[in-house]
């Protein structure tokens, strides 16, 4: 348990935590729990943290215990400085995520609500390139195969070395 019940943390972390696969499993669980409040995206331009690289992204990111509920999470991200937030502000729910990111459950990097309605026509119109949570027969819209070139680990017997080409030359 990270919070109790009714409480409420608000951390200052790497935005990644709402939008890279490796934390993906924490992030949607918290979203389908209707647990997440806030993910304020902030880059470090500006050097509101004056130790840390100015590329450097970081997140308000606020949630609540298992008794907690928010049927919207607020979103914002690429902000420079903390007054630039509102602008930028949206709101997505549970099936907002999921319709938008139904593989990864991640937060959408847009930068204002328009783009947010941008992103959410495109995929009213278009189906997703490889969709994992549905079933095999709907997965695959587009009829996609994927194939791998050549690797020097499993197709090294193709290759010629330097002692080959200096042989035949």
């Amino acid at each position: 348990m990270l919070v109790g019940p009714e409480g409420m943390a608000g951390l200052v972390v790497p935005t990644g935590i709402a939008t890279d696969k490796t934390t993906s499993a924490f992030f949607s669980d918290l979203v389908e729990r209707r647990q997440l409040s806030t993910v304020l995206d902030l880059e470090n331009e500006e050097k509101l943290f004056a130790d840390v690289h100015n590329q450097y992204r970081f997140c308000l990111f606020t949630f609540g215990g298992s008794a907690c509920e928010y049927e919207r999470v607020r979103l914002a991200f690429r902000a420079r400085r903390p007054d630039q937030l509102d602008a930028r502000e949206f709101t997505l729910d549970a099936e907002g995520f999921r319709r938008i990111n139904p593989n990864s459950r991640t937060a959408p990097v847009c930068e204002s609500p328009e783009h947010l309605r941008v992103l959410e026509d495109v995929h009213l119109r278009t189906p997703v390139l490889w969709d994992k949570s549905v079933g095999a027969t709907e997965a695959n819209p587009w009829s996609l195969r994927f194939q791998a070139m050549f690797h020097m680990s499993g197709d090294s017997d193709r290759f010629l070395t330097s002692g080959h080409l200096r042989a035949e030359g």
